[in-house]
C-alpha cells in the first residue's frame, strides 16, 4: 500500500524545513570563516540566491503536482459517486487495485462507499420484493370482483387490465396506446371515448353507462385520478362494473344412503 496522504504532505514540509536548515547552517559556517565583512557578504548574497532559487522550484513543483496529484487519487472516487448519481448501484469495485495504486484514506474511503453499495443493493431488493408483493395482493383483489379494472398512464398507454377485461375484450392489451388504437364500435364510442376525456383534461369524468350489444348487458364507467407525491396526474383507473358475474358453486348435498 502507497504511503499516507498526510504523510506525504509532510514529507514535503521536512523538505522545506531542511533546506532552510542548511542554508541557516551554510550561512553560518561562511560567517565565521570571514573576519573582513567585505568578503562575507558577497559569500553570503551567493548562498542566499542558491536556496532562494532552489525553494522557489520546490515550491513551484509542489503547486503543480499536488493539484494533479490530488485529482488522480480523487478520480477512482469520482467515477464511482458519478456512477451512484445515475442510479448504478451494483458496481464491481476491486479493493486490491485501489490498496495497489491508491494512498490509505482514498482506500478507507472507497471501502466506506462500497459497505453503503452492499447496505442500498441490499435495501433495494427488499423494496424490490415489497413492492412485487403488494402488487400481486392487488392484482389479487382486482381479479376477485365482478368488475373490469383498467389502468392507464397520463399518455393513453394501458398499464393493466385485470382477467375480465381480458376475457372480454381481448385485443386491449397493455402497452397499447388507447388513444391511438381502434376497439370496434362499442368500446371506441364509450371504453375509449371515456378514456380520452380523462387523460386529455385530467380530471375525473363522471359515471357513465351504456349499453354492451354483444353481452346483452348495460355496462357502468367510473375512474379514479393517480397522482405522483406532488399532486401532478401521471394516469387513472378505469373501472368497468357489471361487466361478469360470476356464479358461486353450491355446495353439494350429501347423498342419502
Amino acid at each position: 500500500m502507497k504511503v499516507m496522504i498526510k504523510k506525504r504532505i509532510a514529507l514535503y514540509l521536512v523538505l522545506i524545513l531542511a533546506l532552510s536548515a542548511l542554508q541557516y547552517l551554510l550561512v553560518t559556517l561562511s560567517l565565521s570563516q570571514y573576519r573582513e565583512m567585505r568578503f562575507t557578504y558577497n559569500e553570503v548574497r551567493t548562498i542566499l540566491l542558491i536556496f532562494l532559487i532552489v525553494q522557489v522550484f520546490v515550491v513551484i513543483f509542489l503547486i503543480s503536482f499536488l493539484p494533479n496529484y490530488f485529482r488522480k487519487m480523487l478520480s477512482g472516487i469520482s467515477s464511482i459517486i458519478s456512477e451512484i448519481s445515475r442510479g448504478s448501484y451494483n458496481q464491481n469495485i476491486d479493493l486490491e487495485e485501489y490498496r495497489r495504486n491508491y494512498d490509505r484514506e482514498i482506500v478507507e474511503v472507497v471501502e466506506s462507499v462500497k459497505k453503503m453499495l452492499t447496505i442500498i443493493l441490499k435495501f433495494d431488493s427488499l423494496k424490490k420484493d415489497k413492492i412485487q408483493e403488494q402488487k400481486g395482493r392487488i392484482i389479487a383483489l382486482l381479479n376477485l370482483t365482478e368488475n373490469g379494472f383498467m389502468i392507464l398512464n397520463q399518455k393513453g398507454d394501458i398499464v393493466y387490465t385485470n382477467h375480465l377485461v381480458k376475457e372480454h375484450f381481448p385485443n386491449m392489451l397493455e402497452e397499447i396506446n388507447i388513444l391511438e388504437a381502434n376497439f370496434g364500435l362499442e368500446i371506441d364510442n364509450n371504453v375509449k371515448k371515456y378514456a380520452t376525456e380523462i387523460i386529455k383534461t385530467q380530471s375525473k369524468a363522471r359515471q357513465k353507462q351504456f349499453y354492451m350489444a354483444s353481452m346483452k348487458r348495460h355496462i357502468s364507467l367510473r375512474s379514479e385520478l393517480v397522482r405522483d407525491a406532488d399532486g401532478n396526474f401521471i394516469g387513472t383507473v378505469i373501472g368497468m362494473y357489471n361487466l361478469g358475474k360470476r356464479d358461486l358453486e353450491k355446495p353439494k348435498e350429501p347423498e342419502e344412503k
